[in-house]
């Protein structure tokens, strides 16, 4: 594939280089903890911005989604014990922590392959392939070590290790700063829409990743013209 000198590709992580989440994952842990899959989930999404900005610590965090899904669990069936009506969930010692961690990023970790090895192929050719990515505090050093080929990207960011989120202007301003791209040479694919109008304001060029061979072919046509 030719190229056109100076284009660079930005890409959303979750959803875009992978599939979406699989909270199957959850099941067996979820059951062992007697835990609504609902009402758990409901749970996670409440708290989620505030963990992938980095203002909720992930003990904190996995701590409030235990107690609001034990909250409900009671509530389900007709509570008894005062302390498990107030929502105390179970124990979030260090083991279980752990494990919720490794769960949750399991549950992300199918491979969306045929994005995967375009950017592989860029980055094989040459290209500058960068990463701007919600995520949780920590857990992008997880991702690294779980794929190593993720090191060869020329700019990664995380939003929970910089204390920023999408879809606020200052991270793209972090990313263009840390990477030294300009926007306007920059295609930035992510499968929210908000994140995509965002950069788009800031002059990125921007693809609303919505189904995968359209987005395949709107990357390959952004570096062909």
């Amino acid at each position: 594939m030719d190229r056109i000198p100076k284009r660079k590709l930005a890409l959303d992580f979750g959803g875009v280089l992978t599939l979406d989440q699989d909270k199957t994952r959850f099941d067996g842990l979820l059951m062992e903890l007697r835990l609504e899959h609902d009402a758990f989930f409901k749970a996670w999404n409440a708290h989620r911005l505030a963990y992938d900005r980095g203002l909720l610590p992930k003990a904190e965090y996995w701590a409030r989604v235990l107690a609001e899904a034990s909250a409900h669990a009671v509530e389900q069936a007709g509570a008894l014990g005062s302390g498990n009506a107030a929502g105390q969930g179970p124990e979030l010692n260090d083991e279980l922590l752990e494990r919720l961690v490794s769960t949750d990023l399991s549950s992300f970790m199918t491979p969306r392959e045929p994005l995967q090895a375009l950017a592989r192929e860029l980055l094989a050719r040459g290209v500058s392939v960068g990463i701007l990515s919600n995520m949780p505090p920590g857990i992008g050093r997880r991702w690294l070590e779980a794929w190593p080929w993720l090191a060869d990207m020329d700019c990664i960011v995380w939003s929970g290790d910089e204390g920023l989120f999408k879809p606020d202007a200052a991270i793209y301003k972090h990313f263009l700063n840390r990477s030294s791209w300009r926007p306007e040479h920059t295609l930035f694919v992510d499968d929210v829409l908000a994140n995509v109008s965002a950069a788009r304001d800031l002059g990125f060029a921007g693809h609303h990743f919505i189904d995968e061979g359209e987005a395949l072919a709107a990357i390959r046509a952004w570096f062909t013209g």
